[in-house]
């Protein structure tokens, strides 16, 4: 990548396992193109001593398709400062064994990401979020993007204004499935989860979240069509599908059209908490009941 000229230019992996022991610096027009995510062009970080990311991306207009990146020693990717990303067929396997430094370790992270694309992206045992995305500046197209058994969630957003996921699917992560803060007009359309620890949907809104973002609360959220199979099994006091707290009375506004939810196994759908929370449901089929508290308000428009 080092001798492509500055006006960017395309890094070819053929079929086969690269094996690197630093950490590898995209920048702007710069594309890297492998043979296939799934395993096809293996890009092996086992090497990197330092946790560093794998490949840093920043800049303008880059790619990054079709390779398989395994044992990172911090993220696989980190995107930063950039704007008209593409990041298409990736997998990564994360193989590292527990430390302490639990919120350190996702897979992806994206933060003041403009105009950026995810697709195709299947993510495996990563040690915090699958998906971590910051960033007033974030706007991101994401479109079938998988996680499996993550320590926390699967997705973790926070600061993002107008954002789209796209049959996004998640499997057994410890804590929730996505976790959404200090974020407005997001639209989740068909998202799947499946024994998730503590529930499929998380959002949090309090005046110490808010204190440094732009946008401080939860608006104009919208899910629809979501499946929900055996989440919120850990305790009885989780919930299934979303789980809403407002602290301070900081807002969070969701509406939920449709969708199916298999089983609640602690027969709650959703719990809501504190007066900034309000939450509207438009049909769907519904397995657990709703609580409402501390002022939260919840709408079944039919």
């Amino acid at each position: 990548m080092a001798s492509l000229p500055a006006q960017g230019g395309t890094l070819t992996l053929g079929c086969g396992t690269y094996r690197t022991a630093s950490g590898l610096a995209q920048s702007s027009y710069v594309e890297i193109d492998g043979c296939g995510g799934e395993g096809a062009t293996v890009i092996d970080c086992a090497g990197i001593v330092a946790t560093v990311p794998c490949i840093s991306s920043t800049g303008y207009g880059f790619r990054i398709n079709g390779v398989l990146i395994v044992a990172p020693s911090g993220p696989a990717i980190a995107v930063s400062n950039a704007a008209f990303a593409e990041i298409e067929d990736v997998g990564v396997q994360d193989t590292r064994a527990a430390d302490a430094n639990v919120w350190g370790h996702s897979c992806i992270t994206l933060a003041n990401v403009w105009e950026s694309s995810l697709k195709d992206i299947r993510l495996v045992n990563c040690r915090t979020f699958g998906l971590s995305v910051s960033g007033y500046n974030t706007t991101l197209v994401a479109s079938r993007v998988y996680a499996s058994s993550p320590v926390k969630s699967c997705i973790m957003l926070n600061g993002l204004t107008y954002a789209h996921f796209d049959t996004p699917a998640c499997d057994s992560p410890g804590d929730y499935a996505y976790w959404v803060r200090n974020s407005g007009a997001v639209t989740f359309t068909s998202p799947g989860a499946e024994y998730a620890a503590k529930g499929m949907f998380l959002f949090t809104a309090s005046t110490a979240e808010g204190a440094s973002a732009t946008v401080k609360d939860v608006r104009g959220i919208v899910i629809e069509a979501p499946f929900s199979f055996g989440n919120g099994y850990s305790q009885p006091y989780y919930s299934s599908l979303i789980e809403a707290a407002s602290l301070n009375g900081r807002p969070i506004d969701i509406t939920v059209i449709g969708g199916m939810e298999h089983t609640s196994p602690n027969t709650l759908s959703m719990l809501l908490s504190g007066a900034g929370v309000r939450v509207s449901r438009i049909g769907g089929t519904w397995k657990g009941a709703v609580s409402a508290t501390g002022g939260a308000v919840f709408a079944a428009l039919f």
